[in-house]
């Protein structure tokens, strides 16, 4: 996710040269698609994750930590016992500390969800026999609702939206319904049964929103696009990690992220197209459908033909979570891909990008 936004809202990446931060700082501020476009008439507003939030100072955003809560008081209350929680933490003997803190919980906790009188809300239960609950999905679910909620087409210019859904993604813990699921409903289900059911939750939310702007009659004049950041770290696909070793490739399911385009006025049933493109592209798809000049790097990808010769770049790393506060990116493999992606001949090695850290 960190590189990745850039790529969606840009189109630039990052050959791990530069600390990461000094890239999202190059890259982002004031060159993004919500600054771009607002600098050419357009109402923009951007929701992310609060990595990113400074590098959009110049455009109305918000932090999908914001949505944790449905009214402000809750959040209030919630730095308040954060506060009271470190302040013990830090006076406290030391054979009281791990009375305030143990097993990623602090002592004093919000047990009063926004908007309700119940302490297990649907759809989030702490409830030992439930599953543990993401604060991630807990926003994307409140961030889902308010979008429903307070929706108007009464805007008298053209308007960009980015929201950045958290969706199917550790911890698995929402059924196909958007429920929590107990831990015993979770064994039931499987590992790769309980991803299938919150990327089903999540579909429904995607699904939602855009029946929304359906009956605000904005959708036929709306470009949509739905995309992932990042590729599946869960192999749902018939040719695996296994076969991708021995094609030397990484697996195809954390090369194909999601890709969906609805231009403005499209109708009729979905297509898959082989044309090849990537993340890069799509600074320049709105920038063409609003008809802009070509502002990213990329192409449009309505003008990129199936049969088009053309090599896109694929950055192979491991990420842990620990990353998302260094200054660096891990070493990478650099591979580029000439043809159809599933083909094996398609991929050949580039460079070895080591981690600027390193030398």
């Amino acid at each position: 996710t960190l590189p990745s936004i850039p790529a969606i809202m840009t189109g630039r990446t990052t050959d791990n040269s530069q600390p990461v931060r000094e890239f999202l700082q190059d890259s982002l501020v004031g060159q993004a698609m919500p600054s771009v476009l607002q600098r050419n008439g357009f109402l923009t507003h951007t929701i992310t994750e609060t990595v990113y939030g400074k590098y959009f100072e110049d455009v109305p955003y918000a932090s999908t930590v914001s949505f944790l809560d449905a009214v402000p008081q809750n959040r209030h209350r919630r730095d308040a016992l954060r506060i009271w929680n470190v302040a013990l933490f830090r006076h406290l003997p030391h054979y009281l500390k791990m009375r305030v803190y143990t097993d990623h919980r602090w002592l004093l906790q919000d047990d009063q969800p926004a908007g309700t009188d119940s302490r297990t809300p649907f759809p989030y239960a702490d409830d030992e026999s439930f599953r543990v609950p993401s604060p991630n999905q807990k926003a994307t679910w409140n961030l889902r609702q308010q979008l429903l909620d307070n929706a108007t087409s009464d805007s008298e210019k053209p308007t960009f939206k980015f929201v950045h859904f958290f969706t199917t993604h550790t911890p698995y813990f929402l059924g196909s319904d958007c429920s929590q699921s107990t831990q015993q409903e979770y064994d039931a289900l499987g590992h790769e049964g309980a991803v299938l059911a919150q990327s089903t939750c999540a579909l429904n939310q995607v699904v939602a929103l855009l029946g929304r702007l359906r009956d605000l009659d904005v959708l036929e004049n709306t470009l949509v696009i739905i995309t992932g950041d990042h590729g599946s770290h869960i192999d749902l696909m018939s040719e695996g990690d296994s076969s991708a070793s021995g094609n030397q490739r990484p697996a195809l399911t954390k090369v194909l992220p999601t890709l969906l385009v609805k231009p403005v006025r499209a109708s009729g049933a979905l297509k898959v197209s082989e044309a090849p493109v990537s993340l890069i592209d799509i600074p320049n798809t709105v920038a063409t459908e609003m008809g802009l000049e070509p502002l990213f790097s990329g192409q449009a990808l309505q003008n990129v033909s199936a049969d088009a010769n053309r090599t896109r770049t694929y950055y192979d790393y491991t990420w842990e979570h620990s990353f998302w506060w260094e200054d660096y990116l891990p070493p990478m493999t650099e591979y580029r891909v000439n043809g159809p992606v599933r083909v094996r001949e398609s991929w050949s090695n580039g460079r070895l990008l080591p981690s600027a850290a390193d030398e």
